[in-house]
This record gives structure tokens, C-alpha cells and sequence, in this order.
């Protein structure tokens, strides 16, 4: 009779904040902000692509600019509320997925919250072309080119504006957790 599951991703904000939500482009206190886990090895888990894309962004970035939580990370795991500012207060989120979501072409939750967030990061995973189209996104397999990237738009924070956007836009109205469990409950319920 019941459901229990732990959600992620968009479902860090309730479906009022989703529809309050606005591009948030100004009062920054980080240049970079990171909220997820370092897990695994160079052969499976998230370690690969953090030292691929993530690690060599830090070079470029004061290291008091940095907000880094999550397991692996050095830093605490975060609560729901400390999460959503990090996310809010970074001038750029990084968006990386482990290898097996990328060999899938999958997105993992980190894409959602950061844009339900209001915020911005370049996506290492073609996958989310399968929501979006080139205009609406921000995509870079490339390790050398994703770092590229995304310095340009942390440091031109203005240039994000338009993709937060048209990412907020369909997380308020399809990609959701609270559109999500409707439509899978209402299959339920026609069986």
C-alpha cells in the first residue's frame, strides 16, 4: 500500500520552491561548488571523472572559492538546507557522472539539483541530450575542453543565464520527482 523510496535531485526543493525558482545570477560566495560523493576506483565509481573534470578545475580557482561536501571529498555530508546553498552561492556547479552513467548516456541527479537550484554547470554526459536539445544545455565530453568550459562560464556568469532557464522551465512543468510519481502512480492505479 506504501512507497518508500530516498529521493535526489530535483526533489531536494518542494514543488513551491520548484515553481518560485528564477535563474540566480549574482551574491555569489563561491567560484565553484560541489555537492556529491568521491567514490570508487579508476575502474568503476565517480574517482575517474572527478580527477579527469573536476581536480584540474582547482587550479584555476582559489582554493577559499571552493565549497567541496559529500563523502570522499575531505568535507561532511551536508543537510538538504546547506546543500541548496551551496549549490545557490557558486558562480559554477560542475555537472560529472560516473563512466557507467555516461556509457549509458544517463544524467545522474547532480544535473537536476544544480538547475533546480537556479545555478549552472557544464555536463560531462551526452545522456542529457535525451531531455534537451544543443541550445538548452551545456555539454562537454572532453576532459581538456569541459575545464575550458566551464572556467569561461565561471567566469562569465551572465553567459549562464539563458541555459538556467530553459532547464528551470521544464523541471517546473516535466522533470520532476512530483510530475514523475504522478505519472508512475496513475499506471499503477490502471493496471
Amino acid at each position: 500500500d506504501r512507497i518508500f523510496m530516498i529521493p535526489w535531485g530535483s526533489c531536494l526543493y518542494s514543488m513551491q520552491e520548484l515553481q518560485d525558482a528564477k535563474p540566480i545570477m549574482k551574491d555569489f560566495s563561491y567560484d565553484l561548488g560541489f555537492v556529491g560523493s568521491f567514490w570508487g576506483n579508476a575502474n568503476i565509481g565517480s574517482i575517474n571523472n572527478v580527477n579527469k573534470f573536476l581536480k584540474p578545475l582547482f587550479d584555476y580557482v582559489s582554493p577559499s572559492m571552493i565549497k567541496l561536501a559529500g563523502d570522499g571529498t575531505g568535507k561532511r555530508r551536508v543537510s538538504n538546507e546547506e546543500h541548496k546553498l551551496v549549490l545557490q552561492k557558486s558562480k559554477i556547479c560542475p555537472i560529472i557522472n560516473s563512466d557507467s552513467w555516461r556509457a549509458m548516456r544517463g544524467i545522474q541527479d547532480r544535473f537536476w539539483s544544480v538547475f533546480s537550484s537556479g545555478r549552472f554547470g557544464v555536463c560531462d554526459s551526452e545522456g542529457v541530450y535525451e531531455f534537451f536539445n544543443e541550445n538548452d544545455v551545456v555539454v562537454e565530453t572532453d576532459p581538456h575542453e569541459y575545464v575550458l568550459k566551464s572556467i569561461y562560464y565561471m567566469r562569465n556568469p551572465k553567459k549562464q543565464e539563458k541555459y538556467i532557464t530553459n532547464v528551470l522551465k521544464k523541471i517546473k512543468i516535466e522533470y520532476n520527482y512530483y510530475n514523475t510519481w504522478d505519472n508512475i502512480l496513475k499506471i499503477v492505479e490502471s493496471l
